[in-house]
């Protein structure tokens, strides 16, 4: 999923067409080796859709609004 949210009606689509329900949604980038958060496979559906999960062991966040 690209590391963003994922709109329901396409997650919904994943798991039932590929029987994937433990996909789990992580963010990352070459420079962060490789994940910074990631979604416990057993979030609610809800969850899955809307967030991209807690920070990772070992990892510090910093969210920035300017």
């Amino acid at each position: 999923m690209a590391g963003s949210i994922c709109p329901e009606p396409l997650m919904k689509r994943v798991f039932d067409k590929l029987g994937a329900t433990g996909l789990c949604i992580a963010y990352g980038m070459t420079e962060l080796s490789p994940v910074c958060t990631v979604i416990r496979p057993s979030a609610p559906f809800e969850k899955k859709c809307t967030t991209v999960g807690k920070a990772a062991p070992m990892a510090e966040i910093k969210l920035i609004n300017e």
